[in-house]
């Protein structure tokens, strides 16, 4: 009788920690947002054209968090168009958390290199079509980053990583000659 109540309370005892453990050890992925396009710069190297993208992130949670080995694939959406602009893989990137006692999110910017295409007139043109499409103020345009890869939640002793987390971020300007071209 004593063994199998013992087992019991011993039963109860893990499952309450199993769950306390889940609840706390879970990224909080709704925490994370795009508050920003900084800029958006277009270069070229031996391989093709290339285009760096300054994203400011946020994260509106009471822990930090760590993006790891992200491939964030880059799209804008224009009304109902879908517009591919390329592939940006992410190393690592540790967004801290809100301020303590206060409502601000901790922000922190994200440079995404995006590979757009090869030296061509078919990429030339269609950076020429993109141009004008986020120049131009009456357009609906959102940008969309879709990535998947490793989100590392802080905990006291260090990080836990939850691998092949996916999450579809969008962005919508509301003054779009705010984000600066170089």
């Amino acid at each position: 009788m004593k063994l199998a109540s013992v087992s019991t309370i011993i039963m109860v005892i893990c499952l309450c920690l199993g769950i306390q453990t889940s609840i706390a050890q879970g990224p909080e992925l709704g925490a994370l947002d795009i508050v920003a396009i900084k800029s958006i710069q277009v270069n070229d190297d031996k391989s093709g054209y290339y285009s760096e993208v300054v994203v400011v992130l946020q994260n509106s949670s009471v822990k930090p968090l760590k993006l790891k080995n992200i491939n964030f694939d880059v799209r804008f959406r224009e009304r109902d168009k879908i517009i591919p602009f390329g592939t940006a893989p992410l190393k690592e990137i540790i967004i801290p958390p809100r301020s303590e006692g206060s409502s601000s999110a901790g922000q922190v910017n994200a440079k995404l290199r995006v590979k757009i295409g090869p030296k061509e007139k078919k990429t030339i043109g269609f950076l020429i079509q993109l141009f004008n499409i986020i120049g131009n103020p009456s357009n609906s345009l959102v940008m969309i980053l879709e990535g998947t890869g490793e989100v590392g939640t802080k905990i006291d002793k260090g990080w836990i990583y939850h691998t092949g987390m996916k999450a579809e971020l969008e962005f919508v300007p509301t003054i779009q000659r705010e984000i600066l071209f170089k």
